[in-house]
């Protein structure tokens, strides 16, 4: 199984762009968050692959940074599964009828929404998905991914919580927001629990205290600096740690 990290940045960072990975294994290939826009297709393209080829995303929240890609997918791939919470689903709904007027009508026909609840196993593309409800600013679930003997975690967006430490049980491998490190400014903490996100250490503690054998750091913001959040997270978190930039590749 791999993972591609298509945007680790948050929304203002400068290079990278917004939430998305793509997951491929034998089955087919699903999209977990789809970036803030277009840039997926330029994203995806980077990997030798077009837009037409993605049938199934699964989205965390309705914030913009995470639900903007269907824009493009919805326009390219035929039919087109979105999985997610009924607010996240929703939004994403009135954002492609916003988006493309009286021709969403005939953009909406191939695109399937399908409503996911907190505390469920659901089979997915050929994979099999739990969902745990974490703590944001809008209703958020975390995602944990299992295939072939292999789990992949992804926090989504989240202040620290007992389910974002769960979702990460014994992962292979934990996808944590993280927007920056305490030495990249003492200023820009209380503005990060106001945004309802994790610093590199307390997301280190939930991996650690979820015993993931591997933790990715993700949702970087423009103050986020990588050697800052690296040691911060080090000083925790004795697993393999990275800050992937975009386009990574992990192997599982």
């Amino acid at each position: 199984m791999k993972l591609y990290t298509l945007g680790t940045g948050a929304p203002l960072h400068y290079t990278r762009a917004t939430t998305g990975f793509l997951v491929e294994a034998a089955g087919e290939p699903l999209l977990i968050d789809t970036c803030g826009g277009f840039e997926l297709v330029r994203r995806l393209k980077a990997l030798g692959k077009t837009p037409e080829g993605f049938h199934h995303a699964v989205l965390t929240h309705r914030h913009g940074d995470h639900i903007g890609g269907v824009m493009a997918l919805a326009i390219a791939a035929n039919p087109l599964h979105l999985y997610g919470s009924a607010d996240a689903l929703q939004a994403t709904k009135d954002l492609l009828t916003l988006t493309y007027g009286e021709a969403a009508f005939n953009v909406l026909e191939h695109v399937q929404f399908h409503p996911v609840e907190a505390g469920r196993a659901y089979d997915i593309a050929g994979y099999t998905l739990e969902f745990l409800e974490v703590v944001h600013r809008v209703p958020t679930l975390a995602v944990r991914l299992e295939h072939a003997g292999k789990v992949i975690a992804f926090s989504a967006d989240t202040l620290p919580c007992d389910n974002a430490i769960e979702v990460a049980k014994h992962a292979d491998l934990y996808l944590c927001d993280a927007l920056c490190a305490r030495a990249d400014g003492a200023s820009y903490i209380p503005r990060v629990k106001d945004l309802q996100h994790p610093i590199a250490a307390e997301a280190a503690q939930m991996a650690k205290e979820a015993g993931a054998k591997a933790l990715a750091l993700t949702h970087i913001a423009r103050y986020g600096t990588a050697e800052n959040m690296l040691k911060e997270a080090g000083d925790i978190f004795s697993g393999e740690l990275s800050v992937p930039d975009d386009l990574h590749c992990f192997e599982l």
